[in-house]
């Protein structure tokens, strides 16, 4: 794989995962699975160990679950991991010392993200909202599709149009065909009349929609 965190996971002949170093040097192996290590810690499982690994390779969060009981996610930049299960449970938010924060029953919402900028979308049924960290909706879910806040707007997309929203749930002026998320510069692409163009958080498009991809 791609290296992340100074490390890279590479499968072993007897078909093990293990990880290298940047100067190919074998740190850590005899995983059943494992994955790429984001906010320094990754996923990885053992005959009979189930959490997540440091960048030495030694376990920093040994979950008490099993892997027929939940999949686990990366932690995002808030330091929070999100356990979805496999049955009927509720699903688990885990800081970084692997104590549950936050947990929401399947009876609550249908599907739930991670938390990325201190909310997380949810659907509830067929229709998306947000939820912040205290579990609380802040955004009904109304919408047919939502992506997570990134720069402090989301894209969402109505029965009609596409748009952003703040994390008040206030639309920016801008009803559009299709759009994605923010970047680094404050410019996210939008589409309208199948040409393509970027507007600023401000809903003013500061590249003309010129463009088919």
């Amino acid at each position: 794989s791609t290296f992340s965190c100074g490390l890279a996971k590479v499968q072993l002949l007897d078909h093990s995962f293990g990880y290298i170093d940047k100067r190919g040097n074998l740190l850590a192996n005899g995983f059943i699975s494992c994955g790429q290590h984001h906010e320094n810690l990754a996923v990885a499982t053992t005959d009979n160990i189930f959490g997540y690994i440091n960048q030495k390779g030694t376990w920093s969060i040994v979950l008490s679950y099993k892997t027929t009981q939940y999949t686990a996610s990366n932690f995002s930049s808030d330091k929070i991991a999100l356990l979805s299960p496999l049955d009927t449970s509720a699903f688990l938010f885990i800081d970084k010392t692997g104590e549950p924060i936050l947990s929401l029953n399947k009876n609550v919402v249908d599907f739930v993200d991670n938390f990325h900028e201190s909310f997380t979308r949810f659907r509830k049924n067929s229709h998306y909202g947000f939820i912040n960290r205290k579990g609380e909706v802040s955004i009904n879910p109304k919408y047919i599709f939502a992506d997570n806040f990134h720069y402090g707007f989301a894209v969402v997309k109505t029965n009609e149009y596409y748009t952003f929203i703040n994390k008040e749930g206030k639309e920016i002026n801008a009803v559009l065909d299709n759009a994605k998320r923010f970047s680094d510069n404050h410019l996210a692409p939008i589409c309208k009349n199948k040409k393509w163009g970027y507007i600023d958080t401000l809903g003013h498009v500061k590249i003309d929609f010129l463009y088919d991809n």
